[in-house]
């Protein structure tokens, strides 16, 4: 599926460009939202996630999403719960393998 190869392509170009971040850097603000790149990155990490569970578990995609409809303190609130604040280095390399899942699903 090419749009799952495009997937792969764009987010391998983003794990590359912030493969030699400084793990300081992952808790500065960027200019998205003012959210941090660990913010970011467990935001597309979950939402990776999520896309693979349409394939594999909706009944899980389901609960999921109400959890985040009626998370306390909203969408990133729930996201860095679900991900136990996993952060810097580990997330990345999470985040670097659930590319490859994901695009490998579709």
């Amino acid at each position: 599926m090419q749009q799952a190869e495009d997937f792969r392509a764009e987010s391998r170009a983003l794990f590359n460009l912030l493969d030699k971040t400084d793990a300081a850097a992952f808790d500065q603000p960027t200019q998205f939202k003012g959210w941090t790149i660990n913010a970011v990155l467990q935001h597309l990490h979950f939402w990776n996630q999520m896309a693979g569970l349409q394939l594999t578990d909706e009944p899980l995609l389901l609960a999921r999403i109400e959890g985040v409809k009626s998370a306390t303190g909203g969408m990133r609130a729930f996201e860095n719960a679900h991900f136990q604040g996993l952060g810097g280095r580990a997330l990345l390399d999470a985040w670097g393998a659930g590319i490859e899942t994901t695009a490998d699903a579709f």
